[in-house]
């Protein structure tokens, strides 16, 4: 028998560990957040970014995350290096993500379009019934509209182009 323990691996055979250490869900969302970049950057299309964070939750090792990152360049993602594109996105500069879509109009047509789907759940469902129900869809579309209101008019700077631009 050795008499080194035998937790203590040659230097050959910790290459070959490391490749299979265990994945933590920090390293699984370090790198969906990673692919979120590159898909906002075009690098990827949205079915091949959906596979890819499928793969990453799914992934045991290391070396299955570092395979979905194989073909795509190194990014530094910090907050100063992002924070100016948010800005630029507020100041109505066309940059494709999700900061863009903040504002009065997004807000009113998120709120248009549920209380569309909503009604039209009630309907369904008093047509299945064979008579008009309860009209619940009031409880969604009534506060958020009175919330939305609230915030207009408590705030009018924040949505107004005179705050971004």
């Amino acid at each position: 028998m050795s008499s080194a323990p035998h937790h203590q691996l040659r230097a050959s055979d910790q290459l070959r560990a490391s490749d299979q250490l265990r994945a933590s869900d920090h390293d699984r969302e370090r790198i969906v957040g990673l692919l979120g970049e590159h898909l906002a950057a075009g690098r990827l299309r949205l079915g091949e970014f959906e596979d890819r964070v499928g793969a990453a939750y799914a992934a045991v090792a290391l070396d299955d995350l570092d395979r979905l990152l194989v073909d795509l360049p190194t990014i530094n993602v910090s907050k100063e290096r992002r924070r100016p594109a948010m800005v630029a996105n507020l100041a109505g500069q066309p940059e494709g993500t999700v900061a863009a879509l903040r504002g009065p109009r997004h807000h009113w047509a998120t709120w248009l379009l549920v209380g569309v789907i909503c009604t039209a759940i009630w309907i369904a469902t008093s047509v299945a019934h064979g008579g008009l129900q309860y009209f619940w869809p009031m409880w969604v579309i009534g506060p958020w509209g009175l919330a939305l209101l609230g915030c207009r008019r408590r705030e009018p700077g924040v949505w107004g182009r005179h705050r971004y631009g």
